[in-house]
Order: C-alpha cells, then structure tokens, then sequence
C-alpha cells in the first residue's frame, strides 16, 4: 500500500487547478519583495532600514524611520512598484536625532542629496557642527555649487552655511542609473510638494530612466515649472511633457 504526503492529498482534493498557482505566487511574491528591497529608495535613501515580505500581493513593510517623511516614502515606492496589490503598512517613526540637532541637519541634508539630480553625492563632503552647515569638496560648475548650498535652506535648526567648495569638472564614468519605481515615485512626490500649482496630480510613468507625464494643466508657464522639477530628480535622463494646457 502507498502513502502520499498529506500536503499533497490537500492539493489534489481542491483540484488540479490549485497546483500550477502555487509555484506562480511564491514566485511572485518573492520577486516582490527582492524588487522593492533593491529600489534605490529602500536601498539608499531609506538605508535598509524597512523590511518586506510579500504574501499573496500583499507588501508587508516592518521596522523603524525617522520621520513622516520616510514613511510616506517607503509607502509611495512600494505602491509605485508593479504587481503590489495591498499594503499592510507596520512601520513606527521613531527619531533618531532631536529636530533641528547636527544629526537631524546631516541627515536631512543627505536625503535632499540622494534625491536631487545635480549634486555631486561623491564629491561633496558635509559637516554641521552647532548648526553651522559647511559644504567642502568639489563641485562640477559654478551652477552646481549654488544649487548645492541651496540644500540647506529651509531646514531647522541651520544658523549658517560655510561654502568651501572648489569648481573642478567631475571626471568622465558611468552614468549612475537608478530604478525606474523610485524615480517615478520621487517624481510624484516632488510635484505633491511643490506649491503651484495647487491638488495637481498628473500620470507619471517612467521606463528606462525616460520620465513621461500626461494629464491636463492651467498654463505654459506650470508646465514648464513641472518639466524643471522632473529634471531635478535624480535619475531622470530626459522628460516628456504630454500635460495638455487647459483652454
């Protein structure tokens, strides 16, 4: 007399229908979660602080960030992230650094560097001691360099910023080439936080670093603002701006 393993007694009474689904899903729910773990958003910016597991679609994210602003990034990018059907959101903000401190400057700095497409992460050196930002190493050009101290503005707790950056071309290499999920999600959440113009939500997609919008605007003069912002996120290679103006 043969005996079946009970595992596979439970599959054959539901049906030969239930068997090819379950190599599919574990599949794709391993393929999920090594998608969303290896985004420059997971991987970088939020520096492996989140963990993901994926059952069935649904993107389980556990752990701690710093603030609001984490959350609702590790939340966007997994939403953006194709196949994600739910998410079951686990995360607890716990601050490392009291706002406004030299730590919450640094940090707060080095996100804004992670994100904005023409600063020189490499070659810039950041310090912040007793609220005083200095900004050392080198910068590509003059552009550059300003738009590099600029960081700084608006942030708690800076009394002043030092500019000891040099001008010096950066050298030729590869280009850094960052997953199209993060970009597009920092690209939603640059034009949310922008001011002008107000509840603008438009279709953003993005495919090979190549960031395309479409939906509809109030003018010439915020479509070009919004095509700017899209340049300024990190990764962007180039922008198409199929917004319509509205009559």
């Amino acid at each position: 007399m043969k005996f079946f393993p009970r595992w596979l007694l439970v599959v054959l009474a539901c049906g030969p229908g239930l068997l090819p689904a379950l190599p599919y899903t574990t599949g794709r729910d391993r393929g999920l979660e090594a998608a969303l773990r290896t985004t420059y958003n997971y991987r970088i910016v939020l520096d492996g602080q989140v963990t993901v597991s994926v059952s069935h679609g649904v993107v389980t994210l556990t752990g701690t960030v710093q603030d609001d602003e984490e959350l609702a990034l590790a939340t966007d990018t997994a939403q953006t992230l194709p196949g994600t059907d739910t998410i079951e959101n686990r995360l607890v903000i716990q601050p490392r650094h009291p706002e406004g401190s030299d730590d919450w400057i640094s940090l707060h700095l080095r996100r804004r560097m992670l994100t904005n497409a023409h600063v020189g992460i490499a070659r810039t050196v950041v310090t912040v001691r007793d609220g005083i930002v200095t900004f050392a190493g080198t910068a590509g050009s003059a552009a550059q360099r300003a738009l590099t101290i600029r960081l700084a503005d608006g942030l708690t707790g800076v009394v002043a910023v030092h500019d000891e950056l040099a001008i010096r071309p950066a050298p030729a290499g590869a280009a850094e080439i960052i997953d199209d999920t993060s970009i597009t999600t920092q690209v939603r959440r640059a034009l949310s936080a922008h001011s002008a113009p107000p509840a603008f939500q438009p279709r953003v997609s993005t495919r090979d670093g190549i960031v395309q919008l479409s939906g509809t605007i109030g003018s010439e003069a915020e479509k070009t603002i919004v095509t700017q912002l899209v340049r300024d996120v990190r990764g962007t290679r180039s922008v198409i701006n199929a917004l319509l103006v509205r009559g």
